[in-house]
């Protein structure tokens, strides 16, 4: 599902990506489960201890898609749960992985700056 996204080169591990999904969420009490998705549906459709789902108003139409499929299968209806986007700093556009890997590459293809206070002489060395 990823080769088909943009500069999906540097999109990281999996593993990297459910960790750090794991690290921002944590709270005290709170049982966290991340699952990766392999297919448009991931576990969603087969799992019947979920509760509900979390979308974007970009994504609502996916979650709506899974309570179609779960009724299909037998399961209960998921609660949609729709959060807005957050807007990127600068631009104001909505920040998403692809505009993040974007910036990423964009930064990658600039000069090093020497840090403040310093010179490069004509080589490029200090």
């Amino acid at each position: 599902m990823l080769a088909k996204k943009e500069l999906s080169h540097l999109i990281e591990p999996i593993e990297t990506r459910m960790k750090a999904v794991e690290d921002y969420i944590k709270v005290e009490g709170l049982i966290v489960q991340v699952e990766p998705i392999l297919d448009p549906y991931g576990p969603s459709i087969v799992d019947d201890k979920l509760d509900a789902i979390v979308v974007s108003k970009e994504t609502l139409a996916g979650g709506l898609s899974v309570n179609r499929k779960r009724v299909e299968k037998g399961l209960p209806e998921l609660k949609v749960e729709v959060v807005d986007l957050l807007p990127e700093g600068t631009s104001g556009e909505k920040l998403s992985s692809t505009k993040l890997r974007r910036l990423e590459f964009e930064r990658s293809k600039q000069p090093e700056m020497p840090p403040t206070g310093q010179k490069c002489d004509q080589a490029g060395e200090d």
